[in-house]
């Protein structure tokens, strides 16, 4: 009883800090940060990550840094899926007085400090909880095919939230579903939260791992997948078109998960999807490591015998593990 009332009073505690806090400043909970971001000694990048995860209400800048302001706080919500409650989107305010400038970041924040503290450990507790699941004798590429997995089987593509969203959709309106909590805690995600979630995970494994923006060819919606590194080489890896409750139809793959778009080179990406043009990606070139050629069932080209000998494998080893035919 008593460790649950500490509890209670720390976040009212932290609620009432929180909003007290000027509003026009660089906001930093205790840490004891001056009211503008210290532009001298850290990059616009450090300091946009050293005050969103202290979860700065406003992020004040003693000089004009527009022209890569929203870029760069762009970037970071794309390298830190843990930072849930924003996604690069707000509004900035410049104010001159002479020849001082200050210009000032207002994030789109959907939620309260103290929502944002309930679902952080929320999701640091399903993290930990999905890790523990991983055999420490497993390779790194045994570990990117646990969280691929991992994902598909437990989570659900949430189509009427991709339905809503639009030009001038409020974040608030599909925060979860495009974030790293939504996909893991509530289980319904978009494919920027199958990302996100997938990042986030790989990147506790200390895998490399980055989110690629871009959209469908057929279709021309947005749409978000990974990037991945084994070895000295990087891979695209799409969750969400792997996942059979997203493709329904327009696969062979209806329960069990599909590997299609599990560790392919651009060449093979570039047929379905189309990177943004903002987006720096590595180059992913070498097919080593594609999923159906990494367990011999990719073929070049077709041999009744060979294809007859590669099913009879295929279903020895596992019924979820299909055969590719090159095109």
């Amino acid at each position: 009883m008593g460790s649950l009332l500490l509890m209670v009073l720390i976040v009212i505690g932290l609620k009432i800090a929180y909003s007290r806090l000027p509003s026009h400043t660089a906001e930093n909970i205790g840490s004891g940060e001056t009211d503008t971001a210290d532009t001298e000694t850290e990059s616009l990048y450090d300091i946009l990550y050293r005050e969103l995860k202290a979860y700065a209400k406003t992020i004040t800048f003693d000089y004009d840094c527009s022209a890569e302001l929203f870029d760069t706080y762009k970037r970071v919500c794309d390298d830190h899926p843990e930072l849930f409650w924003v996604n690069g989107s707000g509004k900035s305010e410049k104010r001159t007085i002479g020849t001082e400038v200050t210009l000032t970041l207002i994030p789109d924040i959907p939620i309260t400090l103290v929502e944002i503290l309930e679902y952080r450990q929320e999701l640091d507790e399903k993290k930990n909880e999905i890790l523990a699941g991983i055999d420490p004798a497993w390779n790194r590429y045994d570990k990117i095919l646990y969280i691929h997995d991992y994902l598909v089987e437990n989570t659900e593509y949430d189509s009427d939230c991709a339905a809503r969203i639009g030009e001038d959709t409020e974040f608030s309106e599909y925060w979860q579903s495009s974030s790293a909590y939504g996909c893991l805690v509530q289980g319904k995600a978009i494919c920027s939260g199958y990302a996100a979630a997938f990042q986030l995970l790989l990147k506790e494994l200390d895998i490399p791992c980055i989110r690629v923006s871009g959209h469908e060819i057929e279709s021309g919606v947005a749409h978000e997948w990974n990037c991945v590194r084994m070895g000295e080489k990087w891979y695209y890896v799409d969750v969400t078109w792997d996942d059979p409750v997203y493709m329904e139809e327009n696969t062979y793959f209806t329960q069990d998960i599909s590997y299609e778009y599990c560790m392919i080179t651009e060449e093979m990406l570039v047929r379905t999807h189309r990177i943004s043009e903002k987006s720096s990606v590595p180059i992913c070139d070498d097919p080593a490591f594609y999923y159906y050629r990494y367990y011999g069932k990719y073929l070049e080209s077709y041999s009744k015998g060979r294809t007859s000998e590669a099913i009879t494998n295929l279903i020895n080893l596992s019924p979820k593990k299909a055969l590719v035919l090159k095109n």
